[in-house]
């Protein structure tokens, strides 16, 4: 619907309103009602398809509370909206505080509280500000006409085009944009200090063994987060809060400190749940003699009248988010000398080396595009729950699990699909359909718990998850050929024996589905590890070893004959003469299904500045020569990438001949590549694929026939 043609319909409802208002009628109207003639009908005129329940969902329950509506494109919430009944007083606070602390949970900017009688739009993200100040525009329906223009912020058409944040920003009310994953980190690493210093101070043998020490304070940190869940999903009565009450009101401290009585209760929910969450730990046994845990369990519950933490409507993945924020917050601190506890030297060499293992946070809209291409096409092939129990989805390089806990998503959705859902589905997706390995061993406690909380819905017992495990993906071997390797300590590489690890898996030939993001890091000519993978992995054959590489090989042992891989890695595989025998892989053993390039400028990652491709294939050394979706946006920056993703899902056709035609007036020889090239190219693009700067690498990926032999093509395209 057009702008004039929107506000036409909307003056259409301001008349009727004001005639069921001069008429005593809309005193009558109920919360339903008022929403049904005239809340729905607004935003149906500002271009909302209110009747798809992918785009504008009812009835979003938080906590116990609920906001009427969500709204959504391409799966995204972009605000939610508390509607109530004209009857009602619009300026009470608990009606804005309910969408604002939802809004604010499910970390979006925007929250909307109408009755039609009037609209607020408030920035649920200002958690600095009192109620009133988080309220950005105030519209009362008189004013819907003269102020259409900023009634249209609302418009569908206005959220592609981001205006609502324009505007904000325009008038001076620059938005503050404090996620609630940036908050729960900021909470959470200061949590982790303090705990840190405290249980130093108290046990100062810690200070010899600064791996048990971190492990400790993340194992305390993690049981308080699963009963937050808990909490705030109605699984487990509220605890904490009445633990540090009951605490003080029996006046116990005499006998035993706070931390004490939580190890006591850790004990009984060990015997309800019988996971590793609550399972016996070294740091059951610390002393603790200043209640400062009581500090901590306040800061997870957020700060009354700014904001409060709401477990249940975060998403899945929040605690990986963080968990890998501070992995980077640590290391920085190690190189400064700062760290508690042990030799600075031996921990910061110890955190570097788990950040080069590939510990980076994964963008979200990343994670959903590879997962939903890589596993989307083996979930469409499932005719019933029995398929669907055989899927094997393998993250080779895990970390804290955001691939997996979207794969569970999806696959869950299918279930859903097929009639079956609840907490027993959700475990058994849990133990029949998601691997990960990972060689940080706290990645994958924090990876366990990650998918423990997505599945929790009810008390009862919880599985290990003995499928997410602890090693090295791209080791393995017998005791005595690795002696002649690494020495006596060949054990300290975890190296890792996939048939033994998951043989079920193998008893079906392998993993159907491999996705991630796997670590880029070029290996020194004096790491340990070189020579075993030179004499171990094609891929590693001819120049620099980068560990990617290495993982898009072992990924492609592992799978299925047309299972599917999903990576996203450095883009010099495209290219580069040390790639050669990679791309030899690639195309002898599998289709080539879509390449998506980043440039550096992209930035997909915050500590990475290096051109990025998202990589989907299929394993099939059979069929050549086929369309290859390619996604080029060089010049772009990330907001226009993720509007490829979402907005642009029907890629452009152009013609293999134009291609070959434009490459062969450029002043260099292609010979044979590009004269033997038969497949076709679908490409989608922001900007002219053939523009006067591109260089000639530019267009490695749209042509298959060309990964071969990059070294044949010149430097500049004229």
């Amino acid at each position: 619907m057009k702008k004039e043609e929107a506000k036409q319909k909307v003056a259409e409802l301001v008349t009727r309103f004001k005639n069921a208002t001069e008429s005593g009628q809309i005193k009558k109207y109920s919360e339903e009602e008022t929403k049904k003639d005239f809340i729905l009908p607004l935003f149906e005129a500002l271009g909302w398809d209110v009747y798809n329940k992918k785009e504008v969902s009812a009835e979003e329950f938080i906590s116990g509370n609920r906001v009427d509506y969500g709204f959504y494109l391409n799966e995204r919430p972009q605000f939610y909206v508390e509607a109530k009944a004209a009857k009602e007083d619009l300026n009470r606070e608990k009606f804005a505080d309910q969408a604002i602390q939802y809004s604010w949970n499910k970390g979006v900017v925007w929250a909307v509280l109408t009755d039609f009688e009037g609209l607020k739009i408030f920035n649920a993200q200002n958690i600095k500000a009192d109620l009133w100040a988080k309220q950005f525009k105030s519209i009362n329906c008189n004013e819907f006409i003269d102020r259409f223009d900023e009634i249209w912020l609302l418009s569908k058409e206005a959220f592609l085009n981001n205006q609502l944040d324009k505007e904000a920003e325009k008038s001076g009310k620059k938005l503050l944009k404090i996620s609630v994953s940036k908050k729960l980190y900021e909470d959470l690493n200061e949590a982790r200090i303090i705990l840190t210093e405290r249980f130093l101070a108290v046990n100062p043998d810690l200070g010899k063994n600064p791996h048990l020490l971190d492990e400790g304070v993340q194992k305390i940190l993690d049981r308080i987060i699963f009963l937050r869940v808990a909490e705030d999903r109605g699984v487990e009565a509220p605890t904490l809060r009445p633990l540090v009450r009951d605490y003080h009101a029996r006046n116990i401290r005499a006998q035993k400190f706070l931390y004490q009585s939580m190890i006591e209760k850790f004990k009984e929910l060990d015997e309800i749940y019988n996971s590793h969450i609550f399972a016996p730990h070294p740091s059951d046994d610390w002393e603790e003699f200043t209640d400062i845990v009581e500090q901590i369990i306040e800061k997870l519950y957020g700060q009354e009248g700014y904001y409060e933490y709401d477990f249940k409507v975060m998403s899945a993945d929040v605690l990986g988010t963080v968990y890998e924020q501070y992995l980077g917050h640590r290391l920085a601190k190690a190189a400064k000398g700062d760290l508690f506890g042990g030799s600075n030297i031996d921990v910061a060499k110890d955190l570097k080396k788990r950040k080069q293992q590939g510990i980076y946070y994964t963008p979200e809209f990343i994670v959903d595009y590879i997962v939903k291409n890589a596993l989307g096409p083996m979930l469409d092939k499932c005719k019933s729950i029995a398929d669907l129990q055989k899927i094997k989805v393998l993250d080779p390089a895990c970390g804290s699990g955001s691939f997996l806990i979207k794969a569970f998503e999806l696959i869950r959705k299918k279930y859903e699909d097929f009639g079956s859902s609840g907490q027993y589905i959700n475990l058994q997706i849990l133990i029949n359909n998601l691997y990960g390995v990972d060689l940080d061993d706290q990645a994958v406690e924090i990876a366990r718990l990650n998918l423990l909380i997505a599945a929790l819905e009810k008390r009862e017992k919880l599985p290990n998850l003995m499928n997410i495990k602890n090693g090295n993906s791209l080791i393995s071997g017998g005791e005595e050929e690795l002696k002649k390797y690494f020495g006596k300590n060949w054990r300290d590489k975890k190296p890792f024996n996939w048939q033994e690890e998951f043989p079920e898996v193998f008893k079906q030939g392998g993993f159907d589905v491999v996705i991630g993001n796997p670590p880029y890091v070029v290996l020194e000519s004096n790491d340990e590890q070189l020579e075993w993978l030179k004499n171990n992995f094609v891929s590693t054959q001819g120049g620099k070893v980068n560990l990617y590489k290495v993982f898009i090989e072992k990924s492609l042992n592992v799978l299925l004959k047309n299972g599917y891989l999903g990576f996203i890695c450095p883009s010099n595989y495209l290219s580069s003469a040390d790639s050669k025998n990679l791309r030899k892989i690639l195309l002898e053993q599998s289709r080539l299904l879509e390449i998506i390039e980043y440039s550096e400028k992209d930035k997909v990652f915050q500590n990475v500045t290096q051109a990025l491709t998202t990589l989907i294939i299929q394993k099939d050394n059979g069929k050549k020569n086929l369309p290859v979706h390619v996604v080029t946006n060089k010049h772009g920056d990330i907001t226009s990438i993720q509007n490829d993703f979402y907005h642009n899902t029907n890629f452009e056709f152009i013609s293999p001949n134009l291609v070959i035609n434009k490459m062969r007036n450029c002043n260099h020889q292609f010979g044979e590549i590009v004269d033997g090239f038969q497949g076709e190219v679908n490409v989608s693009t922001k900007k002219s694929l053939f523009t006067e700067d591109r260089k000639d690498t530019d267009y490695l990926p749209l042509l298959r026939g060309n990964l071969l032999e990059p070294d044949n093509i010149g430097t500049k395209a004229e």
